[in-house]
């Protein structure tokens, strides 16, 4: 018997494959490789395997100039389009896709920091709930439950707060108090990410005369809302709920370290569309999905960076 939690639109996500306006083979994060999978290139008699893939554990995909070797001018992977998925290894396959496991409890994400993802979240018409399913194993166990645990029920309680139409800035200096100063955020971000591969997308979402007031925060979020009714409410509740089941594996989670990071991420988000719009004269939904993924995949650096910014302000 178990309990399966899963984000509403996780069954309706597909790859954008060649139209990725940032394909992920593309990123200077680690890909590994299963020892399955290499077993089947192998056999498959790949031409020049250990210079493209490591040889000694863990594998490696070994890039050139950044890029996976296997990937396609036209932005596809060999493999996937020659053969199939199941010649993909398990974190290509799986990616942005994340399971995690809390005893009785499966939690299974989509990723942000992935385009399609976003794209999932733009057309989703509904505040997300997170619905919960059992799965019995055997006839004695039906009608049984696992109840919710504590950072479950937090969880819920906290991404209740979020719901279309609401200033998602205001509900973090209400569970929180004042914002971090805009100026000072940035700095600090661009200190955290030198010469690792979120400052590249740091130096494409800002420049280095940042100053916006409050004011222009503001006016942003009802610009995204009257773009996308349910994109701060989804946004926020997908990354609340997320990581406070992450860190649900000490017991009991440290909630208010959770939601001053998500108020970072959300800050970072906001100043990254209002740039975007000051640019471009309009905020729509292509503005939405790059500055969603970007900033997912600059938060995707660890948590670890959005708690030393968190203790730096």
């Amino acid at each position: 018997m178990f309990k399966l939690i899963k984000i509403d639109f996780y069954d309706e996500f597909s790859c954008l494959m060649g139209n990725c306006p940032d394909n992920c083979c593309d990123e200077d994060w680690d890909i590994y490789i299963d020892e399955e999978t290499i077993d089947k290139y192998k056999e498959m008699g790949i031409q020049d395997l250990d210079s493209k893939i490591t040889s000694s554990e863990p594998h490696v995909i070994i890039k050139k100039n950044h890029k996976c070797p296997f990937i396609t001018p036209e932005g596809l992977c060999t493999f996937h389009r020659d053969y199939g998925e199941e010649y993909l290894s398990n974190t290509c396959r799986s990616y942005p896709r994340f399971a995690s496991t809390y005893g009785d409890v499966y939690l299974e994400t989509l990723g942000m920091s992935c385009p399609a993802t976003v794209r999932c979240i733009l057309g989703w018409n509904y505040p997300m709930v997170f619905p919960e399913r059992m799965y019995y194993e055997n006839e004695n166990e039906k009608g049984r439950f696992i109840g919710r645990s504590k950072a479950e029920e937090m969880s819920r309680q906290l991404i209740s707060r979020f719901e279309p139409g609401q200033r998602a800035r205001e509900i973090y200096q209400t569970l929180i108090g004042d914002m971090a100063e805009t100026e000072k955020l940035i700095d600090l971000l661009k200190e955290n990410t030198s010469n690792t591969p979120s400052e590249t997308y740091v130096n494409k979402l800002f420049n280095d005369g940042l100053k916006i007031n409050e004011e222009e925060l503001t006016d942003t979020e009802y610009r995204i809302d009257e773009c996308n009714k349910l994109f701060a409410c989804n946004v926020n509740r997908a990354w609340l709920f997320e990581h406070v089941m992450l860190d649900s594996k000490s017991e009991d989670p440290n909630v208010n370290s959770i939601i001053v990071r998500g108020s970072i991420m959300w800050t970072l988000m906001v100043l990254s569309v209002s740039l975007s719009f000051r640019k471009n004269g309009k905020i729509d939904e292509d503005t939405l999905t790059n500055c969603c993924y970007m900033i997912m995949r600059i938060c995707d650096h660890g948590d670890s960076l959005l708690a030393r910014l968190s203790k730096g302000l």
